[in-house]
């Protein structure tokens, strides 16, 4: 299988060699809608994009910009000017690209997947021979000591140098050198690490200009051994729940199902609101992004959270609108959608608590309010939420980080940093190098920018509502194709599905 691919990228690497390139940009004008640059800043109402080649030449409002000859003119009339939108935890199949630009995503911040095809997936985009979003990628998960995992990770795993579990800080260094080597843009880890390894990864991917960032058992901690970014909302709770150390502790080795559920989960409600503000000071102060993930816990573990039918509903109707179209999609992933309100399929890890099914536990809503109250502070005294559902477990990409900034609005975020939460702050919180092309819409910067149906910040469900996307200078036809193909098919066990 391995062999496969590398032939199709070298096949793919010879049509590029022996073209022309990518075919010269056709200079844009955007006109007339009201412009959402990503910054935070008022909305521009009557405002002009233009667009030279892959880059944004100018910004201004109507009758104030000249407008370069022979331009193609878009008119934006009644819809926002945005830009294209970031999914910040992408867990990528072959088959996904598609699905992502359909609902304007441009760039991909990916969170695991075998590194060199991977690395292979992002070169053959950057060439133009893969159509998809342009990816920044992290590669393999990187794990810590066998004797330090839960339960259900310690089946089959691979220790360092065959695998991805490192035992001593050495062995971090070691494996942070080999994933940055295969091109990995971001060193992600899972929670089995310890305080010491971690500092000896963190300090050796920050040598490189690489980031760091995953799941850890308790987030302060992980933050304080170097961690750049916190995923998931799970650490949070735990670090917020000092008093419930030792119910966590067994929890962890003997009912691991309840241990790590994200965000909202069966001892969400344990975050203890005085906790808050001092670990919200020291994350902020730190510059230290989350990642909550609400719709990763209401699709995987079935919490009961507000507008959860309505998201199940629009992932079926999603899927049965466009079903001639998705055939490149896998049937049992399109099964899924389809099954999305039967909670007993898609749910398989949840337990019962006493008499009640755990998806419609109370405590799952006490707990949510709770963390309802730590996202309002943590936005309030100027954190930054990176969004992204963790579509890991065959959730409609693009469509559920759409419903994330859905989740988010309804938890109190106000809709500008709901929206800066999918443009500038992923762009900000990954690399340097991203944050100068991407993320916002400025002169000079790449020119990735979504024409919106209606206005976001007066209802975040019309981001679904795509009308036009422009990905590096060229407009995008974002129609199904049945007969699309991954250029590069993924050897097995490549993608995190």
């Amino acid at each position: 299988m391995v062999k496969r691919w590398m032939a199709m990228l070298g096949l793919a690497a010879l049509l590029v060699a022996g073209s022309q390139g990518r075919a010269q940009n056709q200079t844009l004008v955007v006109e007339g809608g009201t412009l959402i640059d990503g910054n935070g800043r008022a909305p521009v109402p009557n405002a002009v994009v233009v667009i030279e080649g892959n880059r944004i030449k100018a910004i201004g409002t109507k009758g104030q910009v000249k407008y370069p000859a022979n331009a193609k003119v878009i008119n934006a009339e009644g819809k926002s000017i945005l830009p294209g939108l970031f999914d910040t935890h992408a867990h990528y199949a072959e088959w996904q690209p598609p699905i992502w630009r359909h609902f304007g995503f441009t760039t991909l911040l990916t969170l695991g997947g075998e590194t060199k095809w991977m690395a292979a997936q992002k070169d053959a985009q950057r060439k133009g021979v893969l159509k998809g979003p342009r990816m920044w990628i992290s590669g393999s998960i990187i794990d810590g000591p066998v004797s330090n995992m839960r339960p259900d990770r310690r089946q089959g795993v691979k220790t360092w140098p065959n695998g991805d579990s490192v035992q001593t800080p050495e062995e971090g260094v070691a494996i942070v050198k080999k994933h940055i080597e295969e091109g990995a843009d971001f060193i992600k880890h899972y929670e089995a690490m310890t305080p010491e390894i971690w500092k000896a990864v963190s300090a050796e991917a920050h040598k490189h200009g690489v980031k760091v960032g995953g799941h850890s058992e308790n987030a302060r901690i992980a933050v304080e051994s170097g961690m750049d970014i916190i995923v998931h909302m799970n650490s949070v709770i735990r670090a917020l729940s000092p008093h419930h150390a030792a119910e966590l502790k067994m929890m962890k080795e003997f009912d691991f199902a309840r241990f790590w559920p994200s965000p909202a989960g069966h001892y969400q409600y344990w975050m203890e609101p005085a906790e808050y503000d001092g670990f919200i000071k020291y994350v902020v102060d730190k510059g230290v992004p989350i990642n909550p993930t609400i719709m990763h816990s209401w699709w995987v573990w079935g919490t009961a959270i507000p507008h959860s039918k309505e998201w199940a509903t629009e992932m079926i109707e999603f899927e049965k609108a466009n079903d001639a179209g998705l055939a490149f999609v896998p049937q049992k992933i399109r099964q899924s959608w389809v099954e999305a309100m039967e909670t007993g399929k898609r749910v398989p890890a949840r337990r019962a608590i006493g008499d009640q099914v755990s998806a419609t536990h109370p405590t799952d809503f006490e707990g949510y309010i709770k963390e309802r109250e730590f996202l309002q502070k943590f936005v309030k005294a100027g954190g930054h939420l990176i969004a992204g559902a963790d579509n890991s477990a065959n959730m409609t990409p693009g469509l559920c980080t759409d419903q994330e900034m859905e989740a988010l609005v309804f938890a109190g975020v106000p809709p500008m940093q709901v929206i800066q939460s999918v443009t500038k702050w992923p762009a900000e919180a990954w690399k340097a190098e991203i944050a100068r092309d991407l993320g916002t819409i400025e002169v000079g910067k790449l020119a990735d920018v979504i024409l919106v149906n209606g206005d976001p910040l007066k209802d975040i469900r019309v981001m679904r509502n795509v009308d036009t996307v422009i990905q590096d200078g060229e407009i995008v036809d974002t129609k199904f194709d049945p007969n699309w193909k991954n250029p590069l098919p993924a050897p097995a066990g490549a993608t995190e599905e």
